[in-house]
C-alpha cells in the first residue's frame, strides 16, 4: 500500500474527496507525526528488529551511535540484545543502568565485554552512546539488535513499511487528526472505528513483535543459538554462542 492510498482513504472518511497537493502534504505530515508518537516509547509499537555490526577498537569502551557517528546507523530507540564476537564465537553482553555503570571503579579494565550501558541521549542534535565494560581486549565484532524509530515518508508514492494490521489504524488516526483543519465534526462512529482499528493493530503488535531474552542461550535439543520468544526462534544468530 502507498502513502497516497492511506491519505486518500483517510480524507474520504471526513468527506474530502478532491484534496489539493498541499492538503495531501499536510495529511502526510500528520501521518509521520502519528508514527513518531506510536513508536516513541522504545519498542512500543515496533514491529521489526534491525541488526548493526561494528568492529571494536582495543581499549576503547565507548562508541557513539547515530547517522555519521562511530557506529553509523539510525539511533536506536531501544536495544534488545548485544553480543561481541571473536572467531565466530559470540558472547552475550548484558545491559546495566547508568547508576550501575557509574559504580564501576575501574572503567579502563580490559577483557571480553560483559556489560553495556546505553545512553540514548534524547535530542535530535546529539548521538547516542554505548559504553562497554570491560573495555575490549580484542577487535571483537559488536552485534547490536535494536528497534529504530521510523524514517519519515516524504513522497506520496512511498510504500507503507508497517504491516497491513497498521493500515486501518493509520487511516482513521489521520482522519481524526485532519478533521478540524477541514471544519469536520468528529462523530462517535469515527471514534469507534478508530478504536477498533487501534485494537487490531495492538493485537497484531503483541503477537508479532520480536523480543529477545536478556540471557540468550542454546535451547535443549537445538544445535544453533538464536533469538527466542519462549521456545519460538526469531532468528538464527550468525555465530555460535559461548
Amino acid at each position: 500500500m502507498k502513502v497516497d492510498e492511506i491519505i486518500e482513504s483517510a480524507l474520504r472518511k471526513i468527506q474530502v474527496t478532491a484534496p489539493s497537493a498541499n492538503e495531501k502534504a499536510d495529511a502526510m505530515e500528520a501521518l509521520n507525526d502519528i508514527r513518531k508518537e506510536l513508536f516513541s516509547g522504545g519498542k512500543q509499537g515496533q514491529h521489526a528488529i534491525t541488526v548493526d555490526t561494528h568492529t571494536l577498537t582495543v581499549s576503547t569502551g565507548s562508541y557513539t551511535i547515530g547517522t555519521g557517528a562511530t557506529i553509523d546507523t539510525l539511533r536506536p530507540s531501544h536495544i534488545e540484545a548485544v553480543f561481541v564476537v571473536q572467531n565466530d564465537i559470540g558472547y552475550n553482553v548484558k545491559p546495566i543502568t547508568a547508576i550501575d555503570y557509574a559504580r564501576i571503579g575501574d572503567k579502563t579494565q580490559i577483557g571480553t565485554p560483559e556489560k553495556y550501558w546505553y545512553n540514548p541521549t534524547y535530542t535530535d542534535q546529539t548521538d547516542a552512546t554505548i559504553y562497554l565494560w570491560p573495555e575490549p581486549d580484542y577487535a571483537y565484532t559488536l552485534y547490536l539488535y535494536s528497534f529504530k524509530p521510523p524514517t519519515d515518508y516524504d513522497d506520496l508514492d512511498d510504500d507503507i513499511t508497517e504491516p497491513p494490521e497498521y493500515h486501518g489504524f493509520f487511516k482513521w488516526a489521520v482522519a481524526l487528526e485532519m478533521a478540524p483543519e477541514f471544519g469536520r465534526q468528529i462523530t462517535p462512529f469515527m471514534y469507534q472505528r478508530f478504536e477498533k482499528n487501534e485494537r487490531i493493530m495492538k493485537r497484531a503488535h503483541m503477537q508479532t513483535i520480536p523480543t529477545v531474552e536478556t540471557n540468550v542461550v542454546n535451547r535443549p535439543g537445538s544445535a544453533e543459538g538464536g533469538l527466542f520468544v519462549g521456545t519460538v526462534r526469531l532468528s538464527t544468530l550468525p555465530f555460535t554462542l559461548a
